[in-house]
């Protein structure tokens, strides 16, 4: 059982993005799922910048019409 102060040093490492340093064994199970959702879903925010940063690139590569 974590104390509060615990718990809010857990939390206060998450919220300032520093969640890959964070000790999964201090998280509680549903913790650990929501921080594997905010890594899935910051992944797939990556992959979309990406795919949008292409599609930015070959529009100014073609007829320079906005798409």
């Amino acid at each position: 059982i974590h104390t509060k102060s615990e718990s809010k040093d857990v939390i206060s490492k998450l919220e300032s993005n520093e969640s890959e340093n964070v000790d999964a064994s201090y998280l509680s199970y549903a913790e650990r799922k929501i921080l594997d959702q905010l890594n899935a879903n910051e992944k797939l925010i990556q992959e979309l910048n990406q795919k949008i940063d292409l599609l930015i690139d070959q529009n100014n590569e073609s007829d320079g019409i906005p798409f």
